[in-house]
């Protein structure tokens, strides 16, 4: 058995994500920047009356979906 002795390679990647709240509907996209690539996830929610009273939930539930799409994307 022989050691590697290349050296290691490092590469970034990058995700940003943007949430915008609009008329009872929010929108959250997850962009990913690697190497020259991109691939973008979205994910909408849209709250019922009743649950406009829990903070962020929109947000977060957003932002979960969004992550979930973009690792569809990158696993097809």
């Amino acid at each position: 058995m022989s050691l590697s002795t290349s050296s290691p390679v490092e590469t970034d990647w990058t995700v940003t994500i943007s949430v915008h709240e609009r008329e009872g509907q929010t929108r959250a996209t997850a962009r990913l920047q690697y190497g020259e690539h991109e691939s973008v996830g979205v994910g909408l929610v849209a709250l019922s009356p009743a649950e406009h009273g829990f903070a962020g939930v929109g947000s977060q539930l957003a932002v979960a979906r969004a992550l979930s799409d973009l690792a569809r994307h990158l696993a097809a």
